[in-house]
């Protein structure tokens, strides 16, 4: 995220994926934590199944952990009192391509 100054990559180039799965930012790494983020349509063809099927069924190890739960809840939050996700980051990554333009064309001469 540092790098980039968005939360994912498909954000900072423009692209709309249909899913995204994330895991260790949502906790910092500090817990083992992920998810899967996926549009309306995708959602809808899992969730409109028959009533006796377990939506999204994907074979859990480990789900509802109060402790993983925490740590992302402190994680966001963290992320939003520090300002990661706002103005800050992106004009740090801009910096960052600046630099490294210059030093490629210092290289060159």
């Amino acid at each position: 995220m540092a790098a980039l100054g968005y939360p994912f990559a498909a954000e900072r180039f423009g692209v709309i994926p249909d899913m995204i799965t994330f895991a260790k930012g949502i906790t910092s790494g500090a817990i083992p934590m992920g998810g899967v983020m996926a549009r309306q349509h995708i959602y809808d063809a899992f969730m409109n199944g028959p009533d006796h099927a377990i939506e999204l069924f994907h074979g859990y190890t480990i789900r509802a952990n109060p402790i993983a739960a925490a740590a992302g809840v402190a994680t966001l939050e963290t992320y939003k009192e520090e300002g990661l996700f706002e103005a800050r980051p992106q004009a740090r990554g801009q910096m960052g391509r600046r630099r490294h333009v210059a030093q490629g064309q210092a290289a060159r001469r």
